[in-house]
């Protein structure tokens, strides 16, 4: 904390329980409350919504806290197999985020760390990866442009499918 503050940085450390001191006590999987909503110009996820059960309302709960014009970095697994209960591909943060009217604010990054080099390359935000190299991470920074309740998306691959059923032209 003493790192943050030097730099003028306010940091707070939400998690399940206290571990290190000063916590705010919140899980994830359930509404957070209404002092943490709007709160903040940057939330951090370094990797604690694969560990949520209830991902939708963890990922509701973290768009909550940013202010509007604020940033969201989240760096989860993309295959860390038994690292937590979920893995994320591209399109999950595509798709919500984009959906609810949100901007991505940077390209979603596949990362492999192997001691002390870090490789990464560019993932495409719904075409599929083929061959995805094991214990990988993926990392995008995500900023809120409304504070509105956000809904569930649909997968890109199948609104196309979805608007043609519904009468539009063939794509």
């Amino acid at each position: 904390m003493i790192f943050f503050s030097r730099l003028g940085i306010e940091l707070s450390i939400i998690d399940i329980k206290e571990v290190r001191g000063g916590e705010i006590i919140c899980d994830l999987n359930h509404p957070v409350s209404e002092d943490l909503k709007c709160k903040y110009d940057i939330v951090y996820d370094g990797g604690t919504l694969e560990h949520c059960f209830n991902v939708a309302q963890a990922v509701t709960n973290i768009l909550s806290m940013a202010k509007v014009k604020g940033f969201i970095i989240h760096n989860n697994p993309l295959v860390l197999i038994n690292h937590g209960f979920y893995n994320f591909s591209p399109t999950f943060y595509y798709d919500f985020y984009v959906q609810n009217g949100h901007k991505l604010a940077s390209e979603i990054v596949g990362t492999k760390n192997d001691g002390l080099d870090v490789e990464k390359w560019s993932l495409h935000p719904t075409k599929r990866l083929q061959d995805a190299p094991t214990e990988t991470g993926i990392s995008v920074v995500v900023r809120k442009l409304n504070a509105n309740a956000p809904i569930f998306p649909v997968q890109t691959k199948y609104l196309e499918k979805l608007r043609y059923a519904a009468g539009a032209s063939e794509p």
